[in-house]
């Protein structure tokens, strides 16, 4: 049977078959398309799909190479699979850059389009904050692949019973569609149901990420048809159920909910809320649950602005050096950038010395943050000094919901303070500099 010219007829007949029968089908669509193809690709994200297919793909041909695209508005955890995938089973790989961050292009270009949220039509989106541009970052990536590797022909995992449009598309087109760039778009497991991918990946005793397709919602646990990875791509996902992967990010990832919320989300939420109270009902129970009006307090350093760190350790230093790093360090409290810019009233309670309160101070009205009151440091900066300082200001001051970096400071804050929401911000390249 020739897969890559299959008719309508042929298409349903092949969607009606035994689950072997159509895996036999996906391997020999593959191996058509590949002896065509003079550079062929298979594009990986990370999801269930893409490791099936790549798999099947890598069994038939191991020198088809894998790309990653970085659109910009994924989260660590995608890429760090992705290339964990790669080495594990020695794949080819290539990553395909936008060079966009999410905490830029977001405020600008306005949030995904919100799957969810069928009721607004596309005219009001920017009405809404909500945006498509985000897909034009897919764009950018493929222009900065091309300049490594000339793909014709790229595979893609699109499953048929993800949606009916999506079978429907497979009915109408077929499994390689033409593209504008004069590249091939080919389907091949789209005769594979999602329960189907999840068996063979069982089977075959493939990685995947298990843990994305799972979630624990008010002790219930349920699981999700599609893996994002933490990803804002596709469009933020609302449903009633545990909120989708709004509220999925709001339980795993609090710190990134919060900054999204500060970044416009929270004003697109309250005027989709406000125009459809009846259709978005759930979206303001979401709200209520998970941005409440909590007295809220911020650490300093790692948190609201990068943390400075020596390049030899303090013992190691001799008096001229440590006199330059204490002159650096100066500076740099009055010059580092803004991480997080809450746009509600806040508390920082912080760990950094009094003695750089001036410094401090300006680099708070630099910024336009909205503190309205912050204790620092005026002991020796041990850890249960530290611990001690935080706790005593939570508790005077009756924060509700405390930011900080420090692993060991917040199992300490949370045994100290058990009913303060204590939300821990991953240390990354941005929140730790080395001062030279």
């Amino acid at each position: 049977m020739d897969y890559v010219h299959t008719s309508k007829e042929e298409r349903r007949r092949l969607l009606g078959l035994p689950y072997a029968e159509r895996l036999e089908a996906t391997k020999e669509c593959i191996r058509q398309v590949l002896a065509i193809a003079e550079y062929p690709l298979i594009q990986f994200s990370g999801g269930a799909d893409s490791c099936v297919m790549a798999d099947i793909i890598h069994r038939i041909n191991a020198k088809v190479p894998c790309v990653f695209n970085d659109w910009g508005l994924f989260l660590p955890e995608q890429q760090e699979f992705c290339e964990r995938f790669f080495s594990m089973y020695g794949y080819n790989s290539y990553q395909a850059k936008s060079g966009v961050q999410w905490q830029e292009f977001l405020p600008k270009n306005g949030f995904p389009l919100f799957k969810g949220v069928k009721f607004i039509p596309e005219n009001r989106y920017k009405e809404f904050n909500i945006s498509k541009k985000c897909r034009n970052l897919k764009d950018k990536c493929w222009v900065n692949l091309r300049k490594e590797y000339p793909v014709d022909y790229y595979f893609v995992g699109m499953l048929a019973d993800e949606s009916p449009q999506r079978k429907s598309l497979f009915i109408n087109n077929g499994f390689v569609i033409p593209k504008s760039d004069k590249t091939i778009l080919v389907k091949p497991i789209i005769l594979l149901t999602k329960q189907e991918v999840f068996s063979y990946l069982r089977d075959n005793g493939i990685m995947y990420p298990s843990s994305y397709y799972q979630d624990t919602y008010k002790g219930q646990i349920f699981n999700y048809n599609h893996c994002d990875l933490g990803c804002f791509m596709c469009g933020i996902r609302l449903d009633k159920f545990g909120y989708g992967r709004l509220g999925r990010l709001a339980r795993n990832r609090p710190d990134l909910w919060f900054k999204l919320l500060d970044l416009g989300l929270r004003d697109t939420l309250h005027k989709i809320v406000t125009a459809y109270p009846l259709q978005a009902q759930y979206i303001s129970e979401m709200l209520a649950e998970y941005d409440s009006d909590k007295k809220t307090a911020y650490d300093l350093d790692g948190v609201l602005c990068s943390m400075p760190h020596r390049e030899k350790s303090f013992r190691t230093q001799n008096k001229a050096e440590r006199d330059s790093y204490e002159q650096r360090k100066i500076e740099w409290f009055s010059q580092t950038p803004c991480l997080w810019n809450p746009q509600r009233p806040f508390t920082i309670i912080s760990g950094r010395r009094e003695k750089y309160w001036t410094e401090t101070e300006a680099w708070i009205q630099k910024h336009g943050l909205k503190c309205t009151e912050m204790h620092m440091m005026t002991g020796s900066l041990t850890y249960e000094n530290i611990l001690n300082h935080k706790v005593k200001y939570i508790k005077e001051l009756g924060i509700e919901r405390f930011f900080e970096d420090d692993p060991k400071l917040v199992r300490g804050i949370r045994n100290k303070c058990p009913l303060v929401q204590v939300v821990l911000v991953p240390r990354d390249a941005s929140s730790v500099k080395i001062l030279k």
